[in-house]
């Protein structure tokens, strides 16, 4: 697995010459594998970044989403409580009304006609169309129970001067009770003493018998209502115990309702509180994301730029030599396979402006950048240089007169004169398909750099490579000299495409272009 993976680097990353061109000098950078990879990681870099940018948002989105769920349940909570809060008040108003009932009722009996009546009350459920409305109708209904204590309060003073009074009337009628208890045993001793002074005055005596009798008959009559009276007045005092109890019973629910009603006012505001800190908080978010996505956006469409304006001066130089752009990026794309799986339609997204902006122009870059790497592939397989680097032309690509018959004749290169024994180079990477002498070319290295495009180095002197061998930019492969059908020391540099052969010239024309300034 390592293999193929050091195996697949190499192959997307092999190293890569830079050729810079400085008052007339040449020189080459070479770009390692390790500096590509770091190059490809940075822009990935950038790339993820600005995803994972996107990301955070949703994630930041969806935690804001569960914040105000957690609002909207605290306010249907609160809801909730005020609902409750008016039942309990629909409750209070019907126990208030029994207990004014029962209070008139007492009354009633113990003023038969006096007309006193409790003070009616509606008990109708507080309603619940609104935070104001609710507050209004819980403080007039808290104002009602107020002035129904105040009214029980009354009813209970004037309970507690009926009972003095009738506690006065009670102690008078023991008074005169006891009076006529004295006044008949008095009376009695007197009858007994006349009885039996006048003990013959028989009329006169049952006369005063049916006199004592008739006082008897009183005080036990009167005896009667005193119990009756003291009955009254226990339950008088048992009815006003049951009323206080319930007044103070009133009185903690009220308490509680009213703290619960302020306590559900406080966290209602709190809450209110915290989600306008939170939509500022989101605004202000948002604000930043959508910066940021443009400024990305904006970045990324200026690489963008760059890469087509870097292509387009390199796709100028590939039509210099007389190739076909499009012809050499197909090839590239037959050689390039190992791809495929299931076809899985992208989502179209649902991002605002800022974000479609952004993924079309990392789409774009994307496109400019695959079209870079194949256009750089294509150059580094061009001959955009000459094999020597000192020399001048003696016979150019065409027809001409042959140097030894004179006859017109095809020339399939060009011939380009220097010293003897001079350095031969290879003009681009590749593998080395011929080496050795061929007939009127003398002795020949023919390298293939792939593409189609091969280059040939004839009448050399000597060959220092074997065929098989991969040869990098700028390496020596000969030495120039006059081998086979040659008029003198010069290297004769062919440049072919699928077999056929093109004008050198027009290749180093395209180097210079790409190396000017």
């Amino acid at each position: 697995m390592r293999a193929q993976v050091g195996e697949a680097i190499r192959r997307w990353f092999a190293p890569r010459e830079i050729i810079i061109r400085t008052s007339g000098r040449i020189q080459f950078v070479c770009l390692s594998t390790r500096a590509q990879l770091i190059a490809t990681t940075m822009l990935g870099g950038v790339v993820l970044g600005a995803l994972g940018a996107s990301i955070n948002l949703a994630v930041e989105q969806l935690h804001q989403y569960s914040r105000d769920m957690a609002v909207r349940q605290a306010e249907a909570a609160y809801d909730e409580l005020l609902t409750a809060f008016g039942d309990f008040i629909q409750r209070a108003g019907g126990t208030i009304a029994t207990a004014d009932a029962e209070i008139a009722a007492l009354a009633e009996r113990t003023h038969p006609g006096s007309g006193m009546l409790p003070p009616g009350t509606d008990g109708a459920p507080v309603s619940g169309s609104g935070n104001a409305a609710l507050k209004s109708a819980l403080r007039d209904r808290l104002a009602t129970f107020e002035s129904d204590l105040r009214n029980v309060s009354e009813r209970n003073r004037i309970l507690v001067d009926e009972l003095a009074d009738l506690r006065h009337a009670l102690r008078q009628a023991e008074i005169d009770r006891d009076g006529a208890i004295e006044a008949r045993q008095a009376k009695a001793e007197q009858l007994a003493d006349e009885m039996s002074k006048t003990r013959l005055l028989g009329n006169r005596g049952q006369a005063l018998q049916r006199e004592l009798a008739e006082v008897a008959a009183r005080g036990a009559s009167a005896e009667a209502r005193i119990n009756t009276l003291n009955a009254k007045v226990a339950n008088l005092e048992t009815e006003i115990r049951e009323t206080n109890r319930r007044a103070g019973d009133i009185e903690e629910q009220a308490r509680q309702l009213t703290v619960a009603l302020s306590t559900a006012i406080e966290q209602r505001n709190r809450l209110q509180n915290e989600r306008a800190v939170m939509a500022g908080t989101i605004g202000s978010l948002r604000h930043q994301l959508a910066t940021l996505q443009e400024s990305q956006a904006n970045f990324v469409a200026d690489l963008a730029e760059r890469a087509r304006n870097n292509i387009d001066d390199m796709e100028k130089t590939v039509a210099m030599t007389g190739l076909d752009v499009e012809e050499l990026l197909q090839n590239i794309d037959e050689h390039r396979s190992g791809e495929g799986g299931p076809f899985i339609p992208a989502s179209a997204g649902t991002g605002d402006e800022n974000q479609q902006k952004l993924m079309e122009s990392v789409a774009t870059l994307g496109d400019q950048v695959e079209r870079w790497e194949k256009l750089h592939m294509i150059l580094r397989t061009l001959p955009l240089t000459a094999p020597i680097d000192s020399y001048y032309v003696s016979s150019t690509f065409g027809t001409r007169a042959d140097p030894f018959n004179g006859k017109r004749a095809l020339h399939e290169g060009v011939d380009m004169v220097s010293k003897l024994r001079s350095e031969v180079l290879a003009t681009a990477p590749g593998t080395v398909t011929f080496a050795g002498w061929r007939g009127g070319y003398g002795r020949v290295v023919e390298i293939d750099h792939g593409l189609g495009i091969v280059t040939r180095y004839a009448h050399l002197h000597a060959i220092n490579v074997k065929v098989g061998d991969l040869v990098d930019y700028r390496q020596e492969i000969g030495k120039l000299g006059s081998s086979g059908r040659s008029s003198g020391p010069h290297v004769h540099f062919e440049v072919r495409y699928n077999g056929r052969p093109l004008d050198p010239m027009a290749f180093l024309k395209a180097g210079r272009y790409v190396f000017k300034g």
